[in-house]
């Protein structure tokens, strides 16, 4: 009998592996240990109340104080994102990084959307052209929800040359796009943010000097509100390409004539910090159409009419 216990308490001694801590970063495909679940990047303990990295929108994960200065990584061009058209940009990614969306310029010269899947993050993706959305006017600026199964656009197919803003959803295919009266003025509605929990947007003005209109809802059924600037953004005369966490606590976009990458905090008093470059993504060429989840450490985007994704 005790020569039996000693044998068992070996093989237990040798099976055991430590947990990693709730906080840690997620392994491979979005794995946890047991009693944990992968959310925004992170493990976290079932049942734990939802934060920044997890969908919500206070900053007050662990990691939160500490993320905004961390630099990016270098970043690396996703090669299965090359489409049969040129010049892709505007990406968007799902939050498990297995379904993207992106548009690219057809030999006609008008831009459409493509959707790009795949079942693990670690293989490439399939590309399709989203025939269901698109049409023979300009789709672009797509923007996919967090659970890949929204999909919201701008489009000039009613009047040339001047955008409005629509949305399809996914069930068994994808639904015929319909207009976001509530986000689509008389004017150009050009590029789009929508946060990880869909309850905010951003809009890109382009009457005179380029604005963003915030726009925010109490529920994904309910329309957005009247629109809001931050005059404190508009750096430049051609801002463009938001992108956003939730509350658009966080905010990158692009600037410049060649393009470059840019970020801004909302601060306590309900104003952003000065935008200040992403130096360490920024090239002497174009750095453009940022994406980022809402853990604001993984960033898929345009550089040189490729697509790139980096991390930190």
């Amino acid at each position: 009998m005790r020569g039996s216990w000693a044998f068992a308490a070996v093989l237990v001694a040798a099976c055991y592996q430590p947990a990693p801590s709730p906080g840690a970063p997620c392994g491979p495909e979005d794995s946890c240990p047991s009693g944990q679940e992968c959310r925004g990047g992170y493990c976290f303990a079932v049942g734990t109340p939802a934060d920044a990295d997890d969908m919500a929108r206070d900053r007050d994960a662990p990691n939160d104080a500490t993320v905004d200065a961390m630099p990016w990584g270098t970043p690396s061009v996703i090669a299965s994102l090359e489409t049969s058209d040129s010049g892709e940009t505007d990406p968007s990614i799902s939050s498990d990084r297995l379904t993207a969306v992106l548009s690219a310029t057809t030999t006609a010269g008008d831009t459409d959307l493509w959707l790009a899947t795949r079942t693990q993050v670690a293989m490439p993706f399939t590309l399709t052209k989203l025939t269901a959305l698109n049409s023979p006017a300009d789709e672009d600026s797509a923007e996919i929800s967090a659970d890949g199964k929204t999909i919201y656009f701008a489009s000039d197919r009613v009047t040339a040359g001047s955008d409005d803003i629509y949305v399809s959803t996914f069930t068994s295919s994808w639904s015929m796009p319909t207009v976001v009266a509530s986000l689509s003025s008389t004017g150009n509605d050009g590029d789009l943010a929508v946060s990880p929990d869909g309850l905010t947007a951003v809009v890109l003005n382009t009457a005179g000097q380029n604005k963003f209109l915030f726009h925010t809802r109490a529920s994904t059924t309910a329309p957005f509100g009247a629109p809001a600037q931050h005059a404190e953004l508009h750096i430049t005369a051609d801002i463009a390409a938001p992108t956003i966490t939730n509350d658009a606590q966080t905010i990158y976009f692009h600037a410049g004539s060649t393009r470059d990458l840019y970020v801004a905090h909302l601060q306590g008093n309900g104003t952003y910090t000065t935008p200040v470059p992403v130096t360490e993504l920024n090239t002497t060429g174009r750095d453009a159409a940022p994406f980022v989840l809402q853990s604001d450490r993984y960033m898929i985007f345009e550089r040189g009419g490729d697509i790139y994704e980096v991390t930190r």
